[in-house]
């Protein structure tokens, strides 16, 4: 689907598209939820608190989000739909099924290249990612898997940057002997508005926000959460807690994530204590942002 010929409800059609043109760019994917249909054929479409209206040749419901690609700014403003939802559906909840399908095979395909590469203790992070990404690029079908798994991570990213939050990222070459890596970051400040005012972020205190989480054979799946401000020369300073599945191992994960996953992500964090997993975080750490129904059975779709 393609949608052109834009407007606005306030202010010129003009101003609006060249605002547009300024923020984003070609190749760039973004979300548009559609508001209303103004007639036939021509609809209002909400692109992060930019009301525009676009001509859009198929039928999607008033209140559905969907998925596009800018392929053209000029002379207009063309935008490709990638994925059609279903009548109905969650967009994260699509996305993340397929991100959780795809890294399931991966993982699965790249078991003797991750337990090759753990063996030679690579400890600079640079280093250990640029290897894995040669290993897995060396491989036709593991980088087919690869690519196909980032993609399905773009279009996260793409959902969550058009709701104001972080941007998540799967990492395997951080805990090489873990399953599920999953990393969300949320700056201290955001502007979900596109006001251009800045504002901290609710029960932060202005700190930025990390959700770390993974899955270990035999020790269950783990989540670090920290909480960290820039402190300038020393770098980024916090704490952070360990939440598990099985809490008797926490002086094993302590460890872990004190060892090396501080170290790589440059950050200086102090440990604070450990809890128990709640039973919504199967789902991940993006399982805040998904219906409760799915966030608590989604889980045993990507764990390994």
């Amino acid at each position: 689907m393609r949608i052109r010929g834009f407007g606005s409800k306030t202010g010129s059609g003009a101003d609006r598209a060249e605002a547009f043109r300024q923020k984003y760019r070609i190749g760039e994917r973004l979300y548009g939820r559609i508001v209303q249909w103004e007639s036939p054929g021509l609809a209002w479409v909400d692109f992060k608190g930019q009301e525009l209206l676009a001509q859009i040749h198929s039928r999607p419901s008033p209140g559905q989000t969907l998925l596009f690609q800018v392929l053209k700014l000029y002379p207009h403003i063309v935008l490709q739909e990638l994925c059609p939802g279903r009548s109905g559906a969650e967009p994260m909840t699509e996305w993340l099924q397929t991100f959780w399908a795809a890294r399931a095979r991966f993982e699965t395909m790249t078991v003797p290249l991750r337990e090759g590469l753990a063996r030679r203790s690579i400890r600079d992070p640079d280093k250990r990612r640029d290897e894995f990404l040669r290993l897995v690029g060396s491989d036709a079908a593991a980088l087919a898997l690869y690519v196909r798994l980032l993609e399905a991570q773009q279009n996260i990213n793409a959902l969550l940057a058009a709701q104001g939050h972080g941007r998540f990222a799967y990492p395997p070459w951080l805990l090489l002997e873990a399953h599920s890596q999953e990393l969300l970051v949320t700056p201290p400040e955001k502007d979900p508005a596109g006001t251009g005012k800045k504002s901290p972020k609710k029960g932060s205190g202005g700190a930025a926000r990390l959700v770390f989480g993974f899955t270990l054979k035999n020790l269950g799946q783990c989540e670090l959460r920290a909480l960290y401000r820039s402190t300038g020369e020393r770098g980024p300073q916090g704490g952070y807690r360990v939440l598990l599945e099985h809490s008797e191992f926490a002086p094993v994960f302590q460890k872990i994530l004190g060892d090396q996953v501080s170290q790589d992500l440059e950050i200086g964090l102090e440990y604070l204590g450990s809890g128990p997993l709640s039973p919504f975080s199967q789902a991940g750490v993006l399982s805040e942002f998904l219906p409760p129904e799915h966030a608590r059975v989604s889980g045993f779709v990507h764990r390994v």
